[in-house]
């Protein structure tokens, strides 16, 4: 590795020197030679690679396959960073997808050989795309203020445990061909075909479970650029569009963007790429103030429509229609079917078909329906205004699936679940408990349930920074308990005494084997309720099971 000693900040530096001094290497070597003796030492390597304790877990394999490469390593809670002697790599992860990181690689050039900007962009232009991905003029920032222009590889892409060997083979061309300054020659990938598996699913194949009125001002208007460059993004696997969001949509779900006054209207309609994310770290465009704390989500290529007016939107609605507050309006599969939706561009109304699809599920969903796991995953987001909903149609029939002859009988099997009491807003001395599930019989505590509409994820990518989590914490230690948070996307398990989550569950993809770490979770409850003589939590039952 040649690396540039501008290239590493000084708490990497300093992390570096005591790698160095517990080798027993001279720590006043210039910062390129002590990186080539630190690796080269045995077992230096992976002194230096000792990831994060938070990291996430896929990006945790991420960073094991890096750490096998020659090169520098390191990593956040959300982050990590590498750095050899002909790439700069950062990967995150990318918010509202599951199980999906984002890659921006520079490729570098051999000390003395800088390009200018000139010479960089006119040498991606000449480069053939990558099967996955955008090769891109970049912007590699050095240190502080610091920066300069470099090839800029930059794709999303689904993780897994071999997603460094794909990277690097996708990565391996451009390299060669940016340090002899030749066009890159990308064989067929032998790890993945055309980014597949790789490639974030196209938002339009996912059937869609809402309808939604999104909300814009004249600012944030689409251009015809605009709308082009989310085109090519999308085809490179790629989503960068963004867009304020209902807390309770879903990826696939379709929006109606609605621009309101002087246009009073709707003129595009998109997927929802992305489940909505919580942010407080993104501007608005808006031509009046916009509060920074919204939720947002990732938004397919938009198609431009004739004007649906607010009249008709009203008419469509039964004459009624308010349209203040946040971001996104439910929009039920009655009205939807009422709107006459046509592409401006005629050569359009295909790829506008595609898009504006009837959302798949029934408004008629309840808790008196028969219950299977389909049935459970397949509850629409614009059905769970409202916590109580989430509890109705989310987490009290999570109770009846635990007792299903389909959970797999391995680990603790159903001993104990024959006889289930959730009992709802039970007193602790923090507050109310949502619900309390007493096991067995003799009943005794067994789990906290603890039910939010939608859950934010912490900006640190650490759960345990949450403060619905810290919530359900304190009703766990009063109980002596584990427990569950539960909303309309996700279910949260913990484990008694953890501050942090062991495992957590999409609903919209949720397995038998999910539901069978439900069961284990209240039997882990039992069992230890059982030992420390504990007995079950009074109060009027929300449901016998």
């Amino acid at each position: 590795m040649h690396s540039s000693p501008d290239a590493l900040d000084e708490p990497t530096v300093a992390r570096l020197k005591d790698v160095a001094q517990q080798l027993q290497i001279d720590t006043e070597l210039p910062v390129d030679e002590l990186v080539d003796a630190v690796v080269a030492a045995p077992g230096g390597e992976r002194m230096l690679v000792m990831a994060d304790e938070t990291l996430d877990r896929n990006l945790r394999l991420m960073f094991d396959g890096l750490a096998r490469e020659r090169g520098y390593l390191d990593s956040g809670v959300d982050w990590i960073e590498f750095l050899s002697a002909d790439a700069h790599i950062v990967v995150r992860l990318k918010p509202g997808f599951d199980s999906v990181l984002s890659l921006d690689a520079f490729l570098l050039c051999d000390e003395g050989a800088e390009a200018t900007q000139s010479e960089v962009a006119a040498w991606v232009e000449a480069q053939p795309q990558p099967a996955l991905g955008m090769l891109l003029l970049g912007e590699r920032h050095i240190d502080g203020a610091e920066s300069e222009p470099a090839p800029m590889l930059t794709l999303d892409f689904r993780a897994d445990g071999v997603m460094s060997e794909f990277v690097s083979e996708l990565l391996a061309p451009y390299v060669k061909a940016w340090v002899s300054r030749s066009e890159a020659r990308p064989e067929p990938l032998a790890f993945a075909p055309e980014g597949e598996p790789y490639r974030v699913r196209r938002a339009k194949l996912i059937t869609p479970s809402n309808t939604w009125l999104v909300m814009a001002s004249e600012a944030s208007f689409l251009t015809k650029e605009t709308l082009l460059e989310a085109r090519r993004s999308e085809d490179a696997g790629i989503y960068d569009l963004i867009w304020t969001a209902p807390k309770n949509g879903q990826a696939g779900d379709v929006c109606l963007i609605y621009f309101a006054a002087p246009r009073s209207a709707v003129h595009f309609v998109a997927r929802l790429a992305s489940q909505p994310f919580w942010s407080t770290e993104i501007d608005a465009t808006s031509d009046h103030p916009i509060d920074r704390h919204q939720w947002w989500a990732y938004l397919s290529p938009p198609v431009e429509v004739e004007p649906v007016a607010i009249g008709a939107l009203r008419a469509a609605f039964g004459g009624y229609l308010t349209l203040k507050g946040r971001s996104g309006h439910y929009v039920p599969p009655h009205v939807t079917a009422q709107l006459s939706i046509r592409a401006r561009d005629e050569t359009r109304q295909s790829e506008l078909n595609d898009i504006f699809q009837p959302p798949s599920s029934a408004p008629e969903v309840s808790a008196t329906q028969p219950l299977t796991l389909e049935s459970w995953r397949a509850v629409p987001g614009g059905l769970l205004p409202l916590e109580a909903k989430v509890s109705e149609l989310v987490a009290l029939p999570l109770i009846d699936l635990m007792t299903s002859p389909l959970v797999p009988r391995d680990g603790c099997g159903r001993e104990g679940l024959t006889s289930v009491e959730v009992v709802a807003e039970s007193p602790v001395s923090s507050g109310f408990v949502d619900f309390v599930l007493n096991a067995g019989t003799p009943p005794v505590a067994a789990l906290a349930i603890e039910v939010k509409l939608a859950t934010p994820r912490p900006s640190s990518g650490s759960w345990g920074d949450s403060a619905d989590l810290q919530q359900l914490l304190r009703y766990m230690r009063d109980l002596g308990t584990p427990g569950l948070l539960v909303d309309m996307h996700r279910v949260l398990l913990v484990r008694a005494d953890a501050d942090q989550p062991f495992r957590e569950i999409i609903r919209s993809s949720a397995t038998w084997d999910d539901v069978a770490a439900v069961r284990d979770l209240v039997c882990e409850g039992r069992s230890a309720a059982v030992r420390a003589g504990a007995t079950d939590v009074g109060g009027e039952p929300a449901c016998g099971r």
